[in-house]
């Protein structure tokens, strides 16, 4: 093909046809700039191909996310809905000045005091994120959920944090009171694994020991109060969570 219009350009001189050269010059030329501009296109639309197969891999990962926080979430909620019940348990007994069975104390108030936090996997998201086609149009939707989703997640690790903290600086107010005197046996026997076949040599009696330490009755209440809030987040995130894969498949599905 060089050869051919080669010999083309050299005819044109011979025959002294300089205006006709001149034409062809700037055709060849227009030809070669086309010529490029295609070469750009094709290699634009790969790249754009490459982004397209890498960002639905990336979508992939946060549907995963999302069934993995699923998971958590109602695993979260099954374990928080059975302490609450036993958080109410205990203060309807103990207003009504019953005795609180040691079989309800135990397996009941340790679960309240423990530490619960929902830890969202995010990896998915922020691979997805780092996409540079994730601000196109195509994703305005998907986007919009994702800002949702994150939102709804702090909200929850907010109030749980709050609840957490509150608890954590109560306990700290009932072993500056002396509150470990009276469940050093139990927890020695409860949670060390070489105690564990040990018999504490006596009961506590939990409504004594509620009158004896009023933080135990904030503990419950703060517990009573803001779990409730915490289960609707729960929901709340998984919903959420459904209404952004719908979103994510649809797209892929087109993609």
């Amino acid at each position: 093909m060089i050869k051919f219009f080669r010999k083309i350009r050299q005819k044109l001189i011979k025959e002294n046809r300089f205006s006709k050269y001149l034409l062809y010059a700037i055709g060849e030329i227009i030809l070669v700039v086309i010529g490029i501009l295609i070469a750009l296109s094709i290699n634009n639309w790969n790249q754009e191909r490459i982004e397209i197969v890498k960002l639905n891999g990336n979508l992939s990962y946060l549907l995963e996310d999302i069934d993995q926080n699923r998971l958590q979430l109602e695993n979260l909620k099954k374990v928080r809905k059975e302490v609450l019940a036993s958080c109410t348990d205990i203060i309807n007994t103990y207003k009504q000045s019953q005795v609180i069975s040691n079989e309800l104390w135990n397996e009941s108030f340790f679960e309240i005091v423990i530490e619960r936090q929902f830890r969202g996997n995010l990896n998915g998201f922020e691979k997805t994120e780092s996409s540079e086609i994730y601000e196109s149009e195509s994703l305005k939707f998907v986007r919009k959920l994702v800002v949702e989703y994150f939102e709804m997640i702090n909200q929850l690790n907010y109030t749980e944090s709050k609840l957490n903290v509150t608890i954590e600086e109560i306990e700290r107010e009932l072993f500056r009171n002396g509150f470990q005197d009276e469940i050093w046996d139990y927890v020695r026997v409860a949670f060390m694994k070489k105690y564990k076949k040990e018999k504490s040599d006596r009961n506590i009696d939990a409504l004594e020991v509620i009158n004896k330490y009023p933080e135990i009755k904030g503990i419950l209440l703060r517990y009573e109060v803001d779990v409730p809030i915490i289960l609707r987040q729960y929901d709340t995130v998984i919903k959420k969570g459904e209404e952004l894969k719908v979103v994510v498949k649809d797209y892929l599905s087109h993609n």
